[in-house]
């Protein structure tokens, strides 16, 4: 970055008594930015980082509805100088980490003994945290560059776009006799919910900026950089915790339960439990219903990729390839998890 420097110059004008008159005038000039880190510094730099769970704290947990909504999350940033650069002087450190795959929830905090093996320095941080970024600065302990570890915490939203579906559930769909209840007698629960459409890796890239060298010269200062790639959150983890019900095809999911109703036309069959999704299937079996309720059964055919692990089963999706379920395909229904094939 290129700074601007306001120099101040007296001018002088002599008039013909001899007396003088000063003005000042302001002049623009510039400052060259910080050299670039010398080779031999820059490899003697290492960071690594790695990340596990971390429980929400209590008063950031808020009912959003959403099924797989905000991860916590544990960062541990390590940073190890050898050689040139172990004791060189810091003049100021800035950490950053970008994410992808995911944001992060307005939130981060260093732990009350975030460095390994001794309470902090006591200095005062400044965080900046975005959907897609943290910023810190000063991040580094101490006037010199020593081996150090610190840990973050933050709130991941792992994801793309978000989706508003319904989950289903039924009070009673067995008798005392341990046999399915006509499809009349069936009352069918919908809960809203909220999750996403894209089950993927969250990443995140860690990012150490430091300026070194002496704060009494210019001359002898670089602005150097290192960095690593993490992952934040794994697809298990970031799957929600909803099934479905479907029926496969020479191994692969081809259609998905569907129900339609005259008012609202149809909608995909998800459960908020494998317990709910499975007691619904055998009930199926058992009757070969093809309406539940007030709802007609139907199947589709999702929108769906291997390599995003995304599903996109409203819209279009659904409404275009919903056609009537026959007594065999309610009779042949497997449970499946949302996020996979």
């Amino acid at each position: 970055m290129r700074k601007l420097v306001v120099a101040t110059v007296i001018v002088t004008i002599v008039g013909s008594a001899g007396c003088q008159n000063t003005r000042p005038t302001t002049v623009a000039t510039e400052e060259l930015p910080e050299p670039s880190c010398p080779t031999e510094l820059q490899a003697d730099v290492k960071v690594s980082a790695s990340s596990v769970p971390r429980t929400i704290p209590p008063e950031l947990t808020v009912d959003t509805g959403s099924s797989d909504g905000v991860l916590g999350r544990r960062v541990l940033v390590s940073v190890l100088p050898t050689g040139t650069a172990r004791g060189i002087r810091i003049l100021s450190s800035t950490l950053t980490a970008t994410t992808l795959g995911g944001t992060l929830k307005g939130w981060a905090a260093i732990p009350d003994r975030d460095v390994i093996g001794r309470p902090p320095s006591g200095q005062t941080r400044a965080f900046d945290v975005s959907p897609g970024q943290l910023r810190i600065s000063p991040f580094l302990n101490g006037a010199t560059l020593q081996p150090q570890s610190a840990s973050l915490d933050v709130l991941v939203v792992p994801g793309g776009a978000p989706m508003d579906e319904m989950a289903i559930s039924a009070l009673q769909m067995w008798n005392e006799d341990r046999r399915p209840i006509s499809a009349d007698a069936v009352k069918l629960s919908l809960t809203p919910l909220r999750h996403f459409s894209v089950y993927d890796l969250v990443v995140a890239t860690i990012k150490l900026e430091f300026l070194t060298g002496s704060s009494r010269s210019t001359r002898e200062r670089w602005q150097c950089s290192v960095e690593t790639r993490i992952t934040l959150a794994d697809r298990d983890a970031v799957t929600p915790h909803l099934w479905d019900l479907r029926k496969s095809a020479e191994g692969r999911s081809e259609l998905w339960l569907a129900l339609f109703d005259q008012r609202t036309g149809p909608f995909r069959a998800i459960f908020a439990s494998p317990g709910d999704a499975t007691g619904f299937a055998n009930w199926l079996r058992e009757t070969h219903s093809t309406r539940v309720g007030q709802y007609r059964l139907g199947m589709f055919r999702p929108e769906y990729s291997d390599d995003a692990r995304r599903t996109v089963p409203v819209g279009h999706s659904v409404t275009d390839s919903f056609q009537p379920a026959s007594s065999d395909d309610v009779s042949n229904l497997v449970l499946g998890r949302l996020g996979e094939p």
